[in-house]
C-alpha cells in the first residue's frame, strides 16, 4: 500500500517532535543535556552563529566546537530545519495511516455501529521510496480515541530526511471526517537521517490537525548528535503550520506558512526563547524558506534575527541583525548570505 499525497499542512510538515514520558517514555532523558542551562549571551561575535543554530534546531554534525559548517568563500552552510523535518515526517506518517481499515465504522458515517467496540488495526505502509511504518492501534469505534505504536524503518518525507525506530502514540480520530485531530508521539529514542546529520530524538512531540489547512505541534525533545553526542534541548517549543492555496490544482499547497515559539537550549551558549514575527513561506518542491523572520532573545532583553531576503526559492538569501543593548533596536548587522545546502 502506499502513502497517499500530503496536504498543503503535511508539505510544510512533510516535518519537526517528541516525547515525554508517558507510552514509549522519556525515562531520564533529562540528563541528555549537559550544556550551559543560562540564557544566552548574545553579542556581535557569536550573534550569527547562535540564530542560525537555533534556526536549524542545532546543526550538531559539523564540529562540537564551530556547529555550523563553513564554505570556502567563508558563508555558513544551511540546510532544513531539524525540527521542520521531523514534524512533516510524523505528519506524513499520521495522514498515512490506513486507520479504518476491517472497522465497523465506515468513512464518514455519522452513526457509529453498536455497541461499542475497541478494533485493533494492524497494517504496513510503504512510502514510495523503499521505506516502511508498521502499525499497532486500538481504536474505539464511537470515540475515535487511539493508542498503539508506529514502528518506522526508513520511512522519507516529502520534503526531506528519513526517520526509523519505535514510537508510541494515542490521539484521537474523527470518525465522520476522517482525520486525526491529535496525535502523540513518544520517542526513547528514534533515529532521525537529514542529509549527512544523524540524530538520536528523546521525548514527546503533540501533534493537532483540523484535516484540511492546518496543523500545530508542540515537542518537548532531546536532538543527540549521532557523532559528539552533544545535545540540543527543545523546550515547550510549538509549531504551527497554514497551507497557502492550491492554485494549479495538483492536490497540493502551493505554499505553506510556519510560526515557532518556545525555548532552545544550545549546549555551548545556553538557551535562548524563539519567535517569529513575520512567518516562514516554504514553497512546495523546495527545501528553503523565502521570506520569514526568526526572533531569538537571550539575557537581558538583548536579541537577534534571521532575516530572509530574497522572495526566489533555493536562490534566497538571509542576514542576521542584533539588539547588542536590549533597547529593541538592531544596531548591529551582519553581511548577506546565500542559502547553501550541507
Amino acid at each position: 500500500m502506499t502513502k497517499r499525497a500530503p496536504s498543503a499542512v503535511a508539505c510544510l510538515l512533510a516535518v519537526f517532535l517528541l516525547f515525554g514520558c508517558g507510552g514509549g517514555g522519556g525515562g531520564d532523558s533529562a540528563s541528555l543535556y549537559t550544556g550551559i542551562t543560562s540564557p544566552a549571551m548574545v553579542t556581535d561575535n557569536n550573534a550569527e552563529e547562535i540564530a542560525l543554530q537555533a534556526y536549524q534546531a542545532g546543526d550538531l554534525s559539523a564540529s562540537t566546537v564551530s556547529i555550523l559548517g563553513v564554505s570556502e568563500n567563508g558563508n555558513s552552510a544551511v540546510g532544513s530545519p531539524k525540527l521542520l523535518t521531523l514534524v512533516r515526517l510524523l505528519k506524513e506518517g499520521a495522514d498515512g495511516m490506513p486507520v479504518l481499515s476491517g472497522m465497523t465504522v465506515p468513512l464518514g458515517s455519522s452513526t457509529p455501529a453498536l455497541p461499542m467496540t475497541v478494533v485493533t488495526v494492524d497494517n504496513t505502509v510503504d512510502d514510495g521510496f523503499g521505506g516502511s511504518m508498521t502499525l499497532h492501534l486500538s481504536i474505539n469505534d464511537q470515540t475515535g480515541y487511539f493508542s498503539g505504536t508506529f514502528r518506522f524503518n526508513d520511512w522519507h518525507g516529502d520534503g526531506s530526511g528519513l526517520i526509523s525506530g519505535l514510537a508510541h502514540v494515542s490521539g484521537n480520530f474523527d470518525m465522520t471526517g476522517g482525520f486525526f485531530t491529535r496525535i502523540r508521539f513518544s520517542f526513547n529514542p528514534v533515529t532521525m537521517q537529514d542529509g549527512v546529520d544523524i540524530v538520536s530524538i528523546y521525548g514527546t512531540v503533540d501533534l493537532e490537525s483540523d484535516g484540511y489547512s492546518s496543523a500545530s505541534a508542540t515537542m518537548n525533545i532531546f536532538l543527540q548528535d549521532g557523532n559528539s553526542l552533544e545535545t540540543v534541548w527543545i523546550s515547550n517549543y510549538t509549531m504551527s503550520l497554514s497551507d497557502g492555496p492550491d492554485a494549479d490544482f495538483d492536490g497540493e499547497p502551493d505554499y505553506v506558512d510556519a510560526t515557532v515559539s518556545g525555548r532552545i537550549y544550545l549546549p555551548n551558549f545556553g538557551y535562548v526563547v524563539v519567535t517569529t514575527p513575520t512567518p516562514f513561506r516554504h514553497y512546495a518542491g523546495y527545501t528553503l524558506p523565502s521570506s520569514g523572520v526568526l526572533r531569538i532573545t537571550g539575557s537581558g532583553g538583548r536579541s537577534a534575527q534571521l532575516v530572509v531576503i530574497s522572495a526566489v526559492p533555493e536562490s534566497s538569501g538571509y542576514y542576521v541583525e542584533a539588539d547588542l543593548d536590549g533597547d529593541s533596536v538592531y544596531e548591529w548587522r551582519g553581511i548577506d548570505h546565500s542559502w547553501l545546502l550541507p
